[in-house]
């Protein structure tokens, strides 16, 4: 039995590593024979004194960097492994006393550094310490109703898949811009602060700290937003948020409540004052919330709440809001309106993945610059609830003010997976990852029903792996024009007091090529707070900006714009360019490119070296996504072999000689970068030592003394004698 039970074992972990070959960096898992690890009962880790193996065995893991082993199973004794079932039968278990993690250095390559521990006898299995994807269904009893989340018409954002990655960070915040959130409510954990789901906030309306909401229960407008944004999920009761944690203290994102109005009404001076304290970063003594959800709007143009959401996106925060619910089109609903690069306008779709439509009045507006719909039709949330209230605790309701919390829910998850793998993203990397990975509806491409489609969050969090990847660049302008003359407001420029001038705006500009290993191009924007140049909009606060446009020639333009401000009045004097002087500093644009890549193989090592000869070997994990690799030395194509060859022998080759050895993944015409390697024959007269009968690789921490193309080769890395002349 103990045999079967090792080999199903065996058989799990090879399925998980044929679908994902994703696993901790330094990590490697080790089933040691009885006696070969001496750790006390109750003694969790201990160093390499604990091994009670080989020397060979010991100086193995030092030479990988060996820092900690650690018990995988803290509780498990060898009494533990007779079992007898629930249902009656005796069954006996692998001894999980003597499974241990193993923690080496974080450069080491894992999988042959596993191969190589299962030579030694006192190993009986040696594997990465694999991350398993697995397809969770929380426990909440509404689940089943949230169609927007999971359904089997594919019309819902693949929350089960999503979850499989990330289910929200407690230290990423999600301010919910409202009427309040009743914070007791079950779903948010029956409290307010530090360590509860709703972690903090402020009460404008009323002037006091508890935002709860507590207005006519009949419209719990803020509860229901908070409630798709991020209440609590699998936690066996009401509804699942997007953001909400996995149950017990996983909390998730958590939420900070503004009220700054009462039903059916926003309060501009509040909308304000909790824009600024929330964004503002907690050293300065505000709040320093991520991203901001107001499901909230008019047809008017607000200058001052226009410069507060822009001072929130100085501050690097991520604004997210409802498109708004007369079934029009339009270009003027704000905020969501606003500068596109500070505010994510969000519409709504049904559960047909169509554009949500109640009445010829009522439906989800469109055009004007719409980013991204996500559902907005019957969908199920938290609700006002209260003992002496015969109300149900969740509802559904409709309108994009429902689907503006699917994207702050999901801007949570996207920067709660890059606080964990410490990934720095700018607000434009968020919204960028959720419109490239949004599901194309409509006229195919973005167009001004579904803006780039209905967002998916699987497809968002999937950025996080290869081959997906973020790269930003920077370039210097390599054109520059004047395009106009203005009376503009500027407010909040460095070094220019607040006011009226009279302005020369100049566009600078660089157009650019998507990089050469592009396999798949999802989508390029700018990166406005990295980039040293204003926009061209009126009033300006100074933010930062870069566009990016794709040109007829299928190149790319990033560009910005610097101001030589005058004094108003004629003959207007000048006073400086802002915000620097491009002819005495480099004007710098910033952008990001979203692609699938092809990968560079990894681990390039030579084996079999003789005098004449050796043989190539490289790691690779995609093989799906290539065609195969090409081999050169020095600088010549010496082969081409295919995708499930990982190896090349290269032979013909002169005695003593040092050679320069790339390896190429390619698909199509599409090559990655190489994995280099300088690797070198065996000099004539040379004899290897008896106790390496297999030639390493010349490997970058071999030692070599040189003399043109000979080479004398010393000793390797660790100091080993390889051969002596």
């Amino acid at each position: 039995m103990c045999a079967k039970i090792m080999i199903y074992i065996i058989f799990l972990v090879a399925v998980a590593a044929a679908q994902e070959n994703y696993y901790k960096p330094g990590e490697m898992l080790v089933f040691f024979k009885n006696g070969a690890v001496t750790l006390a009962p109750g003694e969790q880790k201990g160093g390499i004194e604990v091994i009670q193996g080989s020397e060979d065995l010991k100086s193995y893991l030092n030479s990988l960097g060996f820092q900690e082993i650690k018990r995988v199973v803290p509780d498990f004794s060898p009494n533990d492994t007779v079992v007898i079932t629930d249902d009656a039968i005796a069954v006996k278990i692998p001894d999980y006393s003597l499974l241990f993690k193993i923690i080496v250095s974080v450069g080491t390559d894992i999988e042959l550094a596993c191969d190589s521990l299962e030579s030694f006898s006192e190993v009986i299995i040696a594997e990465p310490n694999y991350i398993f994807h697995l397809e969770a269904t929380p426990n909440d009893p509404k689940f089943p109703q949230q169609w927007n989340l999971e359904q089997t018409s594919e019309c819902d954002i693949d929350m089960k898949q999503a979850w499989d990655i990330g289910k929200g960070n407690y230290n990423i915040k999600i301010g919910i811009l409202d009427i309040g959130v009743q914070y007791d409510h079950e779903d948010f954990g029956n409290g307010f602060g530090y360590g509860y789901k709703v972690r903090g906030g402020y009460d404008y309306h009323n002037d006091d700290p508890y935002p709860d909401g507590s207005w006519d229960p009949a419209f719990p407008h803020g509860t229901h937003v908070a409630g798709i944004a991020s209440a609590l999920t699998n936690n066996g009761l009401g509804v699942s948020g997007i953001s909400g944690g996995w149950g017990g203290s996983d909390l998730g994102c958590a939420i900070y409540a503004y009220e700054i109005g009462s039903p059916m009404e926003i309060i501009e001076e509040h909308a304000i004052s909790a824009i600024l304290k929330a964004s503002q970063p907690t050293y300065q003594g505000g709040d320093g919330v991520h991203i901001l959800n107001a499901s909230w709007g008019g047809y008017g143009y607000y200058e001052l709440l226009r410069s507060a959401i822009i001072t929130a996106y100085k501050y690097g925060r991520m604004f997210v809001a409802s498109k708004g619910n007369n079934n029009v089109w339009t270009s003027h609903h704000y905020p969501s309106d606003y500068d596109r690069h500070c505010v994510v306008s969000v519409g709504a779709t049904d559960n047909n993945d169509h554009r949500w439509v109640y009445s010829q009045e009522v439906g989800s507006n469109y055009g004007g610059g719409i980013d991204v719909v996500a559902p907005g039709w019957e969908i199920w949330s938290t609700a006002w609830a209260q003992p002496t209230v015969t109300r149900p605790a969740y509802v559904d309701t409709s309108g994009t003010s429902m689907a503006a919390p699917h994207v702050a829910g999901l801007a949570g998850l996207i920067l709660s997976r890059a606080y964990e793998k410490g990934i720095s993203l700018q607000p434009e990397d968020v919204e960028g990852i959720i419109r490239a990975t949004a599901e194309d509806k409509g006229e195919p491409g973005y167009d001004d029903e579904y803006g780039a489609g209905r967002i998916n969050a699987y497809d968002a969090l999937r950025y996080f792996d290869y081959p997906q990847s973020i790269r930003r660049y920077t370039v210097t302008p390599t054109s520059g024009i004047t395009i106009g003359f203005y009376t503009r407001q500027l407010i909040g420029i460095p070094g220019l007091p607040d006011g009226t001038y009279y302005v020369m705006v100049n566009e600078y500009r660089s157009d650019f090529d998507l990089p050469s290993d592009t396999i798949k191009f999802l989508g390029v924007w700018g990166l406005g707070r990295l980039t040293t140049g204003y926009s061209n909009a009126g009033p300006n606060y100074g933010e930062g900006y870069c566009a990016v446009e794709k040109l007829p020639n299928g190149r790319y333009r990033a560009k910005t714009y610097i101001y030589l401000v005058m004094e108003p009045d004629p003959p207007h004097q000048t006073i400086g360019w802002f915000p620097l002087n491009p002819y005495q500093n480099n004007v710098l644009l910033r952008y990001s490119v979203f692609s699938w890549i092809v990968v560079a193989p990894y681990n390039l090592r030579a084996e079999n070296v003789t005098n004449t000869s050796l043989t190539l070997k490289w790691n690779y994990d995609y093989l799906a996504l290539i065609d195969g690799y090409t081999v050169k030395r020095d600088g010549v194509v010496i082969g081409n072999p295919p995708k499930d060859q990982k190896y090349w022998d290269d032979s013909g080759l002169e005695p003593g000689r040092l050679y320069y050895y790339e390896v190429y993944a390619r698909k199509g015409s599409v090559y990655s970068s190489p994995a280099t390697l300088f690797a070198g024959t065996v000099p004539t007269g040379a004899i290897a030592q008896s106790s390496y009968p297999k030639m390493s690789a010349f490997n970058n921490g071999a030692k070599v003394a040189r003399s043109g193309n000979n080479v004398y080769v010393v000793y390797a890395a660790g100091g080993k004698s390889i051969f002596c002349l």
